[in-house]
């Protein structure tokens, strides 16, 4: 597998750069005058097609809903979790709050007497100021997902910043370059073990700043430089790994 560092630039293994400011990119508007903030409402459609990671990046808000039901089989949707960009009244719910908007009323009905196809509770993604519901995922035994499942743990820490690798939240790295040196990055990437150790040796060689971090059976190795250090370092690393 091969990534690209800067311009035409190739090595052996996945790189994430790391940048600076807002994460809803385009779809963010910064209203100077008024001090607010108006953020584009993604389609469902649109939104459903990005990777777990971006529609947690792009999502305005969050809630996780459990399901209670009752002895005649009455489901009751409870809010347990609530994250938002938006303040204390975007979405109108908080934790212990009944989640019963009409698109979830609708969802109730069509299962009807099969309240066992709900599974635990639910994951609803927002998109948009006023936030509208985009990504509803159903939870069992603490996830989400098919057969790649994410820990509703993980949902969680990825909307707050940090990444979700293999269905797990990556370690925040906190390494920051320092620009007045004309260091760049930082570059943060995930490898294995024996790839971690000849990544190590040769940024302790250059006396380049990094950072190691576990990531379940890898490890997020993160660095500065300057734009020479790294593609040296990314030229060395690919020949050591030929």
């Amino acid at each position: 597998m091969k990534a690209l560092l800067g311009v035409g630039l190739a090595c052996a293994f996945s790189l994430t750069l790391c940048a600076c400011g807002p994460d809803f990119n385009d779809a963010t508007a910064t209203d100077e005058s008024e001090g607010t903030i108006e953020i584009e409402a993604s389609s469902w459609e649109s939104f459903n097609r990005l990777s777990d990671e971006d529609r947690l990046r792009q999502a305005t808000a969050l809630l996780v809903i459990r399901y209670d039901i009752d002895d005649l089989g009455k489901v009751t949707p409870v809010v347990t979790h609530r994250k938002s960009r938006l303040g204390n009244d975007n979405p109108p719910y908080q934790e212990g709050d009944v989640y019963l908007p009409e698109s979830q009323q609708d969802f109730l009905s069509v299962l009807g007497d099969e309240p066992r196809h709900l599974g635990d509770g639910a994951v609803v993604l927002f998109s948009g100021n006023p936030p509208q519901p985009r990504g509803f995922s159903i939870i069992r035994d603490g996830a989400i997902g098919g057969v790649s499942k994410i820990p509703v743990d993980a949902v969680l820490v990825g909307f707050d910043g940090a990444s979700v690798i293999n269905g797990l939240p990556a370690e925040v790295l906190t390494l920051e370059p320092d620009l007045s040196k004309g260091e760049t990055g930082p570059a943060k990437i995930t490898l294995s073990k024996d790839e971690k150790d000849i990544l190590v040796r040769i940024l302790e060689r250059r006396e380049l700043r990094n950072e190691i971090v576990p990531q379940g059976d890898e490890y997020v190795v993160g660095w500065v430089g300057m734009d020479e250090d790294m593609m040296q370092v990314m030229d060395e690393f690919d020949a050591a790994c030929e």
